[in-house]
């Protein structure tokens, strides 16, 4: 639009009304965008490490490199 010979005034219209929509456009997606994207986060750090919780509950020791047999499977 801004090469097709407009006049200044009808550019500085459609100027405006393309920032009007886009920014709010563009916020709600943040927002979104980081909702999703913490939910994401939780989720993996929860898969991860939750087993680990109950595995730890059960007695698995930590830090060592040769686990008991009782954990193996």
């Amino acid at each position: 639009m801004y090469v097709v010979g407009l006049d200044v005034d009808t550019r500085a219209y459609f100027t405006a009304a393309t920032l009007i929509i886009a920014v709010p456009t563009d916020i709600a997606f943040h927002d979104t965008y980081y909702v999703v994207a913490h939910f994401h986060y939780v989720l993996r750090v929860n898969l991860t490490f939750f087993p680990q919780h109950f595995l730890g509950l059960q007695g698995m020791p930590r830090r060592i490199s040769d686990y008991p047999d009782a954990f193996a499977g």
